[in-house]
């Protein structure tokens, strides 16, 4: 089997498992619009899975595997740690019931999301109007209603396994080390996603 087939054949099954989990996260006030939109959430999920080496799949594959057999919902616990940032308060009362980050994987999560936070200002400057279509960049930036890149991706990664995060630093610093962007290489598999054949397509339909 080819790397690309691998690859195909992991991020099927991670969307599989992670669309279980997602409809199954609890939202205040009901389920939110997006639970009930699959072809948007594939097309999310993929577009950033696919940046993604079949080592970092895999190992994230087995994350998912080992939260069903707990009865755990990764989900869930994403969005929850979000709340650090964007409701406090509420945090306070659910931090007990998440599982304990070590320092070490928090180290790395923190230079993987350092990494992130660079490239993301890097589109920013390269296709302005495209990136203000989405989050804001950074923490300070949070609100109740408000998820900034940064909120976002450290809640993400704190639900990976310490395998997991030590594989994905080790492969965003080797990307960043050959030049590449992941955010970049995401984005660009979501607006091809909407029918455009690049992000400066997509910048320049954005004018009109």
């Amino acid at each position: 089997m080819t790397e690309e087939l691998q690859k195909h054949a992991l991020i099927s099954q991670l969307i599989e498992l992670e669309w279980i989990f997602f409809r199954r996260v609890r939202n205040v006030g009901g389920p939110a619009t997006c639970q009930s939109q699959p072809d948007t959430f594939h097309l999310m999920r993929t577009s950033q899975l696919q940046t993604w080496s079949p080592e970092v799949l895999e190992s994230y594959l087995e994350d998912l595997f080992y939260a069903a057999a707990e009865g755990r919902n990764p989900l869930s616990e994403k969005y929850a740690y979000m709340m650090e940032s964007t409701s406090p308060l509420e945090y306070a009362h659910i931090k007990a019931r998440l599982p304990v980050i070590s320092e070490e994987t928090m180290t790395e999560i923190r230079k993987i999301t350092d990494i992130y936070l660079a490239w993301e200002q890097t589109l920013q400057e390269r296709y302005p109007r495209l990136r203000s279509r989405g989050r804001p960049m950074t923490a300070g930036q949070d609100g109740a209603n408000i998820t900034s890149v940064e909120t976002y991706l450290l809640g993400e990664l704190k639900t990976y396994s310490a395998k997991t995060v030590h594989l994905l630093l080790d492969y965003v610093e080797q990307a960043q080390q050959e030049g590449r962007n992941l955010a970049e290489e995401n984005l660009t598999h979501m607006v091809r996603g909407y029918g455009y054949p690049d992000l400066a397509e997509a910048e320049g339909a954005l004018v009109q």
